[in-house]
């Protein structure tokens, strides 16, 4: 028998899941230096503080040293993403929130990057190709969605729709 199935809704973004997930939405992480989360965020429409501390600090600038609360709606982006694929490995999240110094650094970063804000994630996933997560992101009506296919990643964030490839 199939299980039953709900649509969430956020904004543009919709993704029909399995009802259960619903009521515990979650995401799984890691970075280059090796640091994992995997942590329930949301249980129904209750946020919890711990779990976007933590995926804050996860997402932060390493190099600056330091975190900045991360968009809500990135997060449910990116486990929107993560729970279409079947939350089969973590994404490996090679940028997240910038301090404007290391944007600066950053040879071809956008100046208005989203990046600073924390409404932006540069992410890959083990033994997925960087194109079906960006195909699946633009399916659920994401935000920016940028494919870097000789890098490896994929840009998501939480601004206006729209799309590149670079």
């Amino acid at each position: 028998m199939a299980a039953s199935r709900r649509l969430i809704l956020l904004g543009p973004l919709a993704l029909a899941v399995p009802a259960y997930a619903a009521s515990e939405t979650w995401l799984w992480l890691t970075n280059p230096a090796g640091d994992e989360v995997r942590r329930v965020y949301r249980r129904g429409t209750t946020w919890d503080p711990t779990a976007l501390g933590a995926i804050a600090v996860m997402l932060r600038d390493r190099g600056a040293a330091e975190s900045l609360a991360i968009d809500p709606r990135l997060i449910e982006i990116l486990g929107a993403i993560q729970a279409g694929l079947g939350f089969r490995a973590p994404f490996l999240v090679t940028s997240g929130y910038r301090a404007p110094e290391t944007n600066r650094r950053l040879e071809g970063a956008a100046q208005r990057s989203l990046h600073l804000a924390g409404m932006a994630a540069d992410i890959s996933m083990a033994g997925t190709a960087p194109r079906q997560i960006a195909e699946l992101a633009l399916k659920l009506g994401a935000g920016g969605v940028g494919l870097y296919p000789s890098a490896g990643f994929v840009h998501i964030d939480s601004g206006e729709v729209r799309r590149w490839t670079n």
